[in-house]
């Protein structure tokens, strides 16, 4: 089993200058910053956007036919099988 101090992180262990010249990020806003430019990031917000409008597009076309959440997974015409 992992000691304690083995599962901190560098600059919890006082290791920071070991490991990276930086010092832990002081905030979340710093710590996001940092990763907002990344190219993972990007196209995982892309692809955020892209899920939260295919959801939007079902939530208005379900209202427009008048159905709750609970009658979706029904067919939209003809009698219930």
């Amino acid at each position: 089993m992992p000691r304690l101090v083995q599962a901190l992180r560098p600059w919890q262990r006082g290791e920071a200058a070991a490991v990276s010249d930086r010092a832990p990020p002081s905030s979340y806003e710093e710590l996001a910053a940092g990763r907002r430019d990344s190219d993972e990031y990007l196209e995982g917000y892309a692809e955020a956007r892209r899920a939260f409008l295919i959801g939007q597009a079902v939530r208005e076309r379900r209202l427009a036919a008048g159905r709750s959440q609970v009658e979706l997974p029904a067919p939209l015409q003809g009698p219930p099988l």
